[in-house]
């Protein structure tokens, strides 16, 4: 069994207003020893919840940038500035909590245009996506939904927002699978400097090989 596979478990839409699942989730990552991505959206992120987003850069995670109030960038025509405010205003959240800037840029809906590739100073993320924005999907049907999508270099696309808490169960369920595959997990930053591939901007990032 080959040992050496690496992958990613990033989560969207975080911190939730309280910090709660996002904080379920780090107890589930904590319980296994594993890391994870948390690309964050600005207007979330407050004195309440700061103390959650500190709690995941001490376990090793790593927050990214996930916009600053999850806009449909191409649907909604948005233009050349409020791309940047988006972008802008969320990363000087982020850095006011962490006194880190961000590596990564998850787009929301995963929407992308030229323009946002020019706007946004960052790689853009995507990831296999495992669909536990579906609140009719069981738990049992997210975890085989998320294990289709298992392979060496996969970046997982999950979701830590309000309403997730049945990903907490299934990231739960998860790690310990995927680990008797052989699976090794780290944070996407890691996932790049491991596989020494560079992220380029101007692509959407989902298997690093």
């Amino acid at each position: 069994m080959n040992s050496n596979k690496l992958c990613c478990l990033s989560f969207d839409d975080g911190p939730n207003l309280t910090g709660s699942v996002m904080n379920d989730m780090l107890d589930i990552l904590e319980k296994h020893g594993v890391t994870g991505s948390f690309f964050l959206i600005g207007n979330k992120i407050n004195e309440e919840n700061a103390p959650v987003i500190r709690r995941a850069m001490s376990l090793g995670c790593d927050i990214e940038n996930h916009s600053w109030s999850h806009p449909d960038a191409v649907k909604e025509e948005l233009s050349k500035a409020q791309i940047k405010e988006e972008f802008v205003r969320t990363e000087d959240a982020i850095f006011n909590v962490t006194e880190r800037h961000t590596e990564f840029y998850r787009p929301p809906y995963i929407s992308v245009n030229r323009l946002m590739y020019k706007v946004v100073p960052r790689p853009f993320i995507c990831g296999h996506a495992c669909e536990d924005w579906i609140t009719e999907y069981s738990a049992d049907e997210l975890l085989e939904k998320m294990l289709s999508g298992a392979q060496d270099g996969v970046i997982f696309l999950l979701h830590c927002g309000e309403t997730n808490v049945k990903t907490v169960e299934v990231v739960d369920r998860a790690i310990p699978i995927l680990k008797s595959q052989g699976y090794n997990f780290v944070t996407v930053p890691e996932l790049f400097k491991q596989k020494k591939v560079k992220p380029k901007r101007r692509k959407l990032w989902t298997v690093l090989e």
